[in-house]
């Protein structure tokens, strides 16, 4: 699993000799790694760890990067982190490697945590979290466990991101978020902030009091309505996604949120059957996509968090889908158009950066198409407000007398309509003269 905020160096640059080990003083390589094999020997003595291993390189002649990840057994308590914590502290070593802890459950999953160094500063919280966890190994595989912090060693930073096991069986959004929640009332308020994913729910980085709330809020949703995933955001407020069972449910969870939760800001509260994929789009977005579903314009319809894409089988039909959304005040609304025509042409007409397609715009993509299509050569055409691209099909690609042909047609139409780009492509070629 891969997380921004989890990534973390995985060796520390150590000992660069400028004129070489012997005359510098430096110790040579060969010997910090004598010491690391020695180091991991002791660490791996220690019977509560069940496995050690190392890795080295040399970015320069006379640096080394190092590492280790240590395997802790099941049932490993504080005292056991603390002793380990007292045997790295104290080795007698001219390299310090970046740690990694995997504590192993009884059933296999495993606990990651990240960022420690040979005498790290940070308390390895994830200790008292498991007895919280290890009623519910069967509920997940594998949790990234994050610290890391301030400038002034104060304050603590913890992310977590659990991934669910297998077995949906065995980890449904309800005991996620359970899970979850129970997780979060484990840990010590000590000042720290916290942010924690899992499957159902997203809380973003906050203080622990604010994590538990977040939680709170999701697990009371879970538990009345068929909710797959609430995300909280502090900034664009709360985010709410309904299974595909639950058709018409979404006025009944607004009204309980303003009702129970007034203070919370509600982004949007949708059902399932909206293709939202990972997103979360605002209200507006969603009432514009219901707007163009039910107008039956298209095809298709997906979602992302600031914008529509649409699949139509007519250029017609996206120059109706504009002036729908026009007229019922979503004109802003940012749409991507996708119109497969018969005999296999694409066409693709997208806004540039936050700018929404026009109507005028699809016109003139509209009319280009019509000049091109009925040649039969036609491979796809691209458009948006900065340039066109334009591509015969394959069995023309190259064609000189094609090229030719469709240079003449789109040079006739972009002076008949006094259609102006910053470029102009013919089968990634600049448009010849």
């Amino acid at each position: 699993m891969t997380h921004p905020r989890i990534a973390v160096t995985a060796a520390t640059l150590i000992g660069v000799c400028a004129i070489g080990p012997l005359l510098s003083g430096c110790t040579p390589i060969s010997e910090k790694l004598a010491q690391l094999d020695r180091f991991a020997d002791a660490v791996g003595a220690l019977p509560f760890v069940t496995d050690v291993s190392t890795s080295s390189n040399q970015p320069l002649p006379y640096s080394l990067n190092t590492a280790m990840t240590i395997v802790l057994a099941a049932g490993t308590d504080r005292a056991d982190i603390d002793e380990l914590h007292e045997l790295t502290c104290s080795s007698e070593m001219k390299t310090s490697p970046a740690i990694e802890l995997d504590y192993t459950f009884a059933g296999g999953a495993v606990l990651i945590q990240e960022g420690l160094y040979r005498c790290w500063k940070l308390p390895a919280a994830f200790v008292e979290a498991l007895p919280v966890l290890t009623p519910h190994e069967a509920e997940f595989s594998r949790i990234e466990w994050t610290e890391s912090t301030g400038d002034d060693g104060a304050v603590l930073d913890l992310e977590l991101e659990i991934e669910s096991a297998d077995d949906p069986a065995a980890s449904t959004v309800a005991s996620s978020v359970a899970l979850g929640g129970a997780l979060l009332a484990a840990l010590a308020d000590d000042g720290s902030t916290v942010q924690l994913s899992t499957r159902g729910m997203s809380i973003p980085t906050g203080s622990l009091a604010q994590a538990r709330a977040s939680a709170a809020l999701a697990a009371d949703l879970v538990s009345r309505f068929p909710v797959i995933r609430v995300n909280s955001d502090d900034d664009e407020g709360l985010f709410v996604e309904l299974s595909t069972d639950a058709p018409g449910a979404t006025g009944e969870v607004r009204d309980y949120l303003a009702e129970a939760y007034p203070a919370v800001t509600v982004k949007a509260v949708v059902d399932a059957t909206d293709a939202v994929g990972s997103a979360t789009p605002g209200q507006e977005l969603l009432d514009a996509a219901t707007t163009v579903r039910e107008s039956a314009l298209a095809e298709s319809l997906e979602i992302t968090d600031r914008s529509l894409s649409v699949h139509t089988a007519s250029m017609a039909a996206n120059g109706e889908i504009a002036r729908l959304l026009e007229s019922r005040g979503y004109g802003d609304t940012r749409v991507s158009y996708g119109t497969a025509l018969d005999g296999g042409a694409s066409i693709r007409v997208a806004p540039r950066g936050s700018t929404p397609v026009t109507v005028a715009q699809l016109d003139d993509a509209a009319t280009i198409v019509a000049a091109l299509h009925p040649t039969g050569k036609l491979g796809s055409v691209s458009y948006e407000p900065r340039g066109l691209r334009v591509y015969l099909a394959d069995e023309f690609y190259d064609d000189k007398r094609s090229v030719a042909e469709f240079t003449e047609i789109i040079r006739g139409v972009l002076a008949a309509e006094f259609l102006v780009f910053d470029f102009v492509e013919l089968d990634n070629r600049p448009l010849g003269g």
